[in-house]
């Protein structure tokens, strides 16, 4: 169901900030939150490892996997982990559903490995959208800059309180929020705000499909917190839309009335 958008209260997180490190030997952290080098060696060691695994879609099933779908040829299972490319698709053909209205909507991996770039993708002339990947975590967020306000806004699944968000706000998401928004900003960093007020996922696969949500409202103005989003109706539309080859604008402008 879809609750009453009159009824929906904004639950931000502290600002937090992203500052570029001192020691360039460093990676990029946030404050409020401490990681040790060895920390970041692990991290990246295991983000090596399973990397190849997460791009492919992941490997983790869900005993609640009943409904199949063909994407271009390929089965696509619900309630197994959404593969980067796909979501790379689908947001690409919301921006050219738009008329490249927004800034962002790169491809996932662009993000981490071509951060020099950036600047030249990203330029602040439009509101921005982007969903990311905290390989920590293996889990993936939306984020959003508007014309009208310099901070980032971090819409995440796993953190639904104020605590979660400043634990979510790693090294390497901070790495990658820093390096597309710090030319933007008028301040030393880039300030940080987790919008907490969102559905909690209570699984493990479930992100992908959340962010394809978030950022389909946010593409409309409408706020992702006012919505509790039937994962498999997402699913479902999700997978029909890339199946078009060019979908119109209000083939996504109404998609969220079917999300509930």
């Amino acid at each position: 169901s879809v609750s009453d958008v009159g009824t929906c209260q904004s639950l931000p997180s502290q600002i937090f900030t992203c500052v570029s490190p001192a020691d360039d030997n460093s990676s990029i952290t946030a404050s409020l939150t401490s990681l040790t080098q060895e920390d970041s060696q692990k991290e990246y060691e295991n983000v090596k490892q399973k990397d190849e695994i997460r791009i492919a879609g992941g490997t983790e099933k869900s005993s609640i996997s009943r409904t199949k779908r063909r994407v271009h040829n390929e089965e696509i299972n619900y309630g197994e982990r959404i593969a980067d490319d796909l979501i790379n698709e689908y947001c690409d053909k919301l921006n050219t559903a738009l008329r490249n209205r927004f800034d962002g909507m790169l491809a996932i991996q662009y993000i981490a490995l071509d951060p020099q770039n950036l600047d030249r993708l990203i330029t602040g002339r439009k509101p921005i959208l982007q969903i990311l990947l905290d390989q920590k975590r293996e889990h993936y967020v939306l984020v959003e800059r508007t014309l009208v306000d310099d901070t980032v806004i971090v819409f995440d699944s796993l953190a639904t309180s104020r605590k979660k968000a400043k634990d979510a706000l790693n090294r390497g998401l901070a790495e990658q929020i820093f390096n597309m928004f710090n030319h933007l900003s008028p301040i030393d960093g880039v300030k940080v705000r987790y919008e907490i007020a969102i559905e909690k996922q209570d699984d493990m696969w479930s992100c992908g499909l959340r962010t394809v949500a978030y950022i389909t409202c946010r593409a409309f103005d409408s706020d992702p917190q006012c919505y509790i989003f039937n994962m498999e109706k997402v699913f479902k539309y999700f997978c029909n839309l890339l199946n078009e080859q060019n979908p119109d604008v209000e083939e996504f402008r109404y998609a969220f009335e079917r999300f509930g």
